[in-house]
């Protein structure tokens, strides 16, 4: 039978893992991060260039710039209540932890063992699995009109390489 000395190592982790959630925050950072870097290469390797289409790509790429630094103003405000959620977690591992560490020879019950799990694991795997959801659908209109943006471009050279026929 476990005890509750077994769990602090797990509780520890749990402490340290609400930390570093409310401190990076993995999903929504990287989903951003790698969006914004996109955009900003399409829009440097257009800088300078005098044909009409380009220009008029590098302009709706500024647009699409524009609505992505206000999405991800809207994501940094949405992101508040799951790091308020993960300090909370943290503080319940560490309360936890203080309670295994006091009574460690205690028999742990079947609901104080999936209690322990949850608080130690599965809270933060909620968290950052809805991280994810709130970053994907946040930004999903702006990765469609990026990738829009980047088709027409192709169409547009596919169009130019192909040669003509004499009519």
């Amino acid at each position: 039978m476990a005890i509750y000395g077994d769990f602090t190592s797990l509780l520890q982790l749990g402490v340290g893992i609400g930390i570093g959630i409310s401190l990076f925050r993995a999903p929504v950072d990287l989903r951003v991060s790698r969006l914004g870097r996109m955009i900003d290469d399409e829009i440097a390797a257009l800088r300078g260039t005098d044909v009409p289409f380009a220009q008029k790509k590098r302009r709706d790429l500024m647009d699409l710039r524009f609505r992505f630094i206000t999405v991800r103003a809207d994501l940094d405000r949405w992101q508040w209540p799951f790091m308020v959620a993960a300090v909370i977690g943290a503080a319940a591992n560490l309360a936890e932890l203080v309670v295994a560490t006091l009574d460690k020879d205690r028999p742990v019950c079947a609901f104080d063992r999936w209690t322990l799990l949850f608080v130690s694991i599965g809270w933060f795997l909620l968290l950052l699995a809805a991280l994810e959801v709130l970053a994907r659908v946040a930004l999903r209109a702006i990765q469609q009109d990026f990738s829009a943006l980047q088709a027409r471009r192709a169409m547009r050279a596919e169009v130019s390489t192909v040669p003509k026929t004499p009519g």
